[in-house]
């Protein structure tokens, strides 16, 4: 993972190095294409920071005095402005409801008002927080965020809990959530979850459907058995891709990929451009530039240190620092609910593949589980233990009306995974959203606020309409889907049944 960082870092900093010294030397090779890079790899260095916290994370404990939630938001205040919070309290175990309690945070970005529409959004993940996200044009709503236990603001207040594997799950994270609801005094909202929120958002569906108007799946995890990791339709297609390109981008590929230790590094790029629509277009991009890049310059250019820093309250920098990355990621809640419910410990858990003469082998390697379980001991969860329990949808049937929304090249959460809870999962009205080239967030990308071009906004303004048809339970028309599909060259197709 340290491999790819570096090489996004280094490629976004020499992007932005050539396109001012030397585009005025080769006008016609830097025809806007260093440009596109300096997005690209923009792009891709915010999914790779995310990916880097997750791989990274393993195993490593601090013994330092823990931050609390409290501590967090209050360190952290400049970057949640506009937030208006509440907390609320839940047991740490429920089912032993009133022997501990511990605290949630939630939050809104407008005054809630009790006479709109509501909906409540959970995360992906696991451990990642909501902080950054922004709904654009859903003024008819209150849009409810909160963090997940063990999360940024919801962090608990002693270490112990935060290494009990037993405080993190799913369906605590569904309950939470409901006990929000109660706090909001809200009689009944949509939910709306993404990735590995899926996973709470359909437990949650199951557990309170007297509460649920409708249920939008984006991104949709249906099974955490080690398939969710390795993707074989993934691998497939990321090897389809390679054999499909010239002789010219498979040397690049090959280069990239060169041992020792950057056999991973090629599927770790395309995993995280899978992230957007339209990704075997923007990779053979990124392919093209790297191969002018190569060209043009092929020194490298030094990274520039950190600047130190500020204090406050008196605190350190460190401490500051700290909490900062508590706010965006929990490495805690990622190691937790992956070893309990995720197939954290089985040797074909892994996102990457190793690339070995022209083709992308699984990988199996032992030293890679063995450092999965070391970080699974540390919480108490071990390879048998009682408290693991891998998660199906197929357990929490649902009989409000679900939207998927869902890409047919995601490379985080694979397509037939959409499909098989669509099929198996939604027992009452169901209509299931493929976009043909989509990536992991096919609907998210165009409905949060973003500064973008006159075309993106009208895709997002009519994505918004239907984003909003699935938040009320209702049947999208097929017309305007037919009318998304004019303005974009990634197209809806649609399925319903019990309608």
């Amino acid at each position: 993972m340290s491999n790819l960082l570096d090489f996004t870092f280094s490629l976004f900093i020499k992007a932005i190095h050539l396109e001012k010294w030397y585009k005025p030397v080769n006008e016609t090779l830097f025809d806007g294409r260093i440009s596109k890079l300096v997005d690209m790899s923009a792009g891709c260095l915010g999914v790779c920071l995310l990916l880097a916290c997750e791989i990274l994370a393993w195993g490593q404990v601090t013994t330092a005095a823990p931050l609390t939630g409290r501590d967090v938001c209050r360190l952290t205040e400049s970057e949640r402005q506009g937030e208006l919070g509440i907390w609320v309290d839940v047991p740490v175990d429920y089912a032993h409801p009133t022997l501990a309690q511990t605290q949630i945070y939630g939050w809104t970005l407008k005054p809630f008002n009790p006479d709109l529409e509501s909906f409540v959004y959970f995360m992906g993940g696991p451990g990642a927080s909501a902080h950054q996200v922004r709904f654009r044009e859903l003024s008819q709503w209150n849009v409810i965020y909160f963090d997940q236990r063990g999360v940024a603001c919801s962090r608990p207040e002693n270490q112990e809990l935060v290494l009990d594997g037993r405080f993190y799950s799913s369906e605590a994270i569904a309950r939470d959530a409901d006990l929000l609801r109660q706090k909001f005094g809200i009689q009944k909202w949509s939910v709306y979850a993404h990735s590995y929120g899926t996973i709470p958002g359909t437990i949650y569906a199951h557990l309170f459907p007297e509460y649920t108007k409708a249920l939008v799946l984006e991104g949709v995890v249906e099974s955490g058995e080690a398939g969710l990791w390795n993707a074989p339709h993934r691998r497939k297609w990321l090897q389809r891709f390679y054999n499909k390109l010239d002789p010219e981008l498979q040397g690049v590929v090959q280069k990239l990929s060169q041992p020792p230790g950057n056999e991973l590094l090629f599927s770790q790029i395309a995993f995280s451009m899978s992230y957007s629509d339209s990704a075997e277009e923007e990779l053979t991009k990124y392919l093209h530039i790297q191969r002018d890049l190569e060209l043009a310059s092929s020194q490298p250019l030094p990274f520039g240190s950190s600047p130190s820093g500020l204090t406050l309250d008196g605190l350190s920098e460190e401490t500051i620092q700290e909490a900062r990355g508590y706010l965006f990621f929990s490495n805690q809640n990622y190691e937790a609910i992956t070893c309990r419910e995720l197939s954290a410990m089985d040797l074909k858990s892994n996102f990457y593949y190793l690339f070995q003469k022209g083709k992308f082998l699984f990988d199996e390697s032992q030293a890679g589980q063995a450092t999965r379980i070391s970080g699974c001991l540390n919480y108490g969860l071990s390879p048998g233990s009682p408290f693991i329990k891998v998660y199906e949808a197929k357990s929490y049937p649902l009989r409000i009306p679900v939207t998927y929304f869902q890409g047919t090249t995601d490379g985080a959460t694979e397509a037939p995974m959409a499909v098989h809870h669509y099929k198996f999962v939604a027992k009452g009205f169901a209509q299931l959203l493929l976009k043909i080239n989509g990536g992991h967030q096919p609907n998210q990308s165009l409905v949060l606020a973003s500064d973008a071009s006159s075309s993106v906004i009208t895709q997002s303004e009519l994505q918004t309409e239907i984003f909003q048809k699935a938040l009320r339970g209702l049947s999208i028309d097929p017309a305007l889907l037919r009318q998304f599909n004019q303005t974009s060259v990634t197209d809806w197709v649609m399925t319903k049944k019990n309608f």
